[in-house]
């Protein structure tokens, strides 16, 4: 689980550093073109382990090359003796990690839908305001508010604002209109769902406060242009603001957090920027689209269930004394042996009960050295028992690694290993590139 929510979160942050560098490219200065393309950007991050399932499921097989196999260093022979109590606190500190992030993952989703439910009960309660309906916007009238907001696609107004004047009254409908005709607040909830679900992240913090600032600088620029005068609009938002409070869910017209940048943007006659012409808009979004599909593809193996796997690796002794030659030849292979071929079609006979399989890999993953990639690989108790026996009984003569039926190498085994082993001979984008196929399909160590 947490493997998969750390690839999503990098699958996500990737999006995201791209997107940024497209918007910076072309210049967009647009609050509303920005916060539409960081919406898909929220919506895509969010369900990105989805479409990686769902891209891993026609994605082509991933082809492995020929390696070597050797045993791990001394360090890692160490361990491997006595790694039945390594892993027992590599168990030990994956759950607590595991408990931790569920715990607080509990708790932020359960503010959220508690927010939830204290706006969905304070619309409930709010009276109808019939001399105040915009159309088909449904504006209410609250006592549990001191300042206009709005929730869904319900404006809420304190009971004060009978006291107000025409103008002031409309620039708080046209902001308040602003934002639940742009789904501000439906935003918001997108965006603070996915912070809460991947709360580790500070790129989802990031879009979250983005977000909500975007929603304010479009919401200000439609009042302001419906009062006719910046600094009128911007002498009312700091009048609202004396009064504001924090209501859980709702997007509230003056956030003291915000407001001195908003003031300011609004004095200074920034006014709106000229929108993107609407081939650059059709380009960018696009863009985007093709951003998220190329980021969800080439990793979606790693996402795809164990079962829908058709990746086999296997570990088997070799037969050194018979022929594989006469075998081919006469049809008969020797009682306990198999037939396979490598690479390049020479037959080798192996034999028939392998050493360890896939099944009993618990960890795959990748070093960098001076010498090239190396590919350290973990197998659960079963395995690493197997194979320290069979290596310890076996020393000086060969062990295979077979890869979907095809023998890829085949190497003179130089000391007994167990738990674990290295594999080189790849190229640091093939290394990768088996660590993501096996890592997350594994299982943990019993």
């Amino acid at each position: 689980m947490l493997t998969a929510l750390l690839e999503a979160a990098v699958r996500g942050g990737t999006v995201l550093a791209a997107v940024w560098v497209l918007l910076m490219a072309l210049r967009v200065r647009d609050p509303a073109l920005e916060k539409n393309t960081w919406t898909v950007v929220v919506a895509a991050a969010l369900v990105m382990p989805l479409l990686s399932w769902i891209a891993g499921l026609v994605a082509p097989p991933l082809r492995i090359v020929p390696l070597r196999l050797f045993p791990a260093s001394p360090v890692a022979s160490t361990a491997a003796l006595t790694g039945i109590a390594s892993g027992a606190s590599g168990s030990r500190l994956e759950l607590v990690c595991a408990v931790i992030y569920v715990v607080v993952t509990a708790l932020l989703l359960t503010r959220f839908l508690t927010g939830l439910w204290i706006g969905v009960r304070l619309r409930r309660r709010a009276s109808i305001a019939p001399t105040l309906q915009l159309g088909h916007l449904d504006v209410r009238v609250s006592d549990a508010i001191r300042s206009p907001a709005s929730f869904a696609s319900t404006i809420l107004l304190p009971l004060g604002y009978e006291t107000w004047d025409t103008a002031t009254l409309d620039t708080v409908l046209a902001h308040e209109k602003a934002h639940v005709c742009n789904l501000d607040c439906y935003r918001l909830w997108l965006a603070a769902l996915y912070r809460a679900v991947f709360w580790f992240d500070p790129l989802a913090h990031w879009l979250h406060w983005r977000l909500r600032a975007l929603s304010e600088l479009t919401s200000d620029e439609a009042a302001a242009t419906a009062a006719g005068d910046r600094a009128a609009y911007a002498a009312t938002l700091k009048q609202m603001a004396s009064a504001a409070q924090f209501i859980p869910s709702t997007v509230a017209m003056a956030d003291s957090r915000s407001l001195s940048r908003r003031l300011r943007r609004l004095v200074s006659e920034q006014g709106s920027c000229p929108p993107l012409a609407r081939p650059w808009r059709a380009l960018l979004m696009s863009a985007v689209l093709v951003m998220v599909m190329l980021v969800a593809v080439p990793w979606a193996g790693a996402v795809v269930p164990a079962v829908q796997r058709p990746t086999t690796l296997e570990f088997h002794l070799v037969d050194e004394q018979n022929n594989p030659v006469q075998a081919q030849q006469g049809g008969e292979v020797p009682s306990g042996d198999r037939l396979y071929k490598t690479q390049d079609g020479t037959p080798i006979l192996l034999k028939r009960d392998a050493v360890a399989t896939s099944d009993e890999i618990t960890r795959v993953a990748v070093k960098t050295t001076s010498q090239g990639p190396i590919v350290d690989v973990r197998l659960d108790e079963r395995g690493a028992a197997s194979m320290l026996s069979t290596t310890r009984e076996n020393v000086g003569h060969q062990l295979a690694v077979v890869y979907n039926g095809k023998v890829i190498n085949h190497a003179v085994i130089r000391s007994a290993f167990g738990r674990q082993f290295q594999i080189t001979g790849l190229t640091a984008a093939e290394a990768h590139a088996l660590a993501m196929e096996f890592a997350p399909a594994t299982k943990q160590p019993h």
